[in-house]
């Protein structure tokens, strides 16, 4: 998921979301649980934009994802 969110804040497709995605930084010990957060309530949208940005390989990281779970963490 790491991977998927530096995609959206490098190639700018950030700028296409309500919110920003938050990465994960390995200094700060709750960045990790604000990344899933922000990555549970932007889901759909995520993958609507790799998808239309042809990033299919990232799209793929995604789809093993359990969204239940997802939401139950943030």
């Amino acid at each position: 998921m790491c991977e998927v969110v530096a995609y959206f804040k490098h190639s700018g497709a950030n700028k296409e979301l309500d919110q920003t995605l938050k990465q994960d930084v390995s200094t700060r010990w709750n960045s990790q649980f604000f990344l899933l957060q922000s990555l549970a309530s932007q889901l759909n949208d995520v993958k609507a934009i790799l998808g239309a940005n042809k990033q299919y390989e990232k799209l793929e990281l995604l789809n093993g994802v359990d969204e239940k779970l997802l939401n139950d963490l943030s």
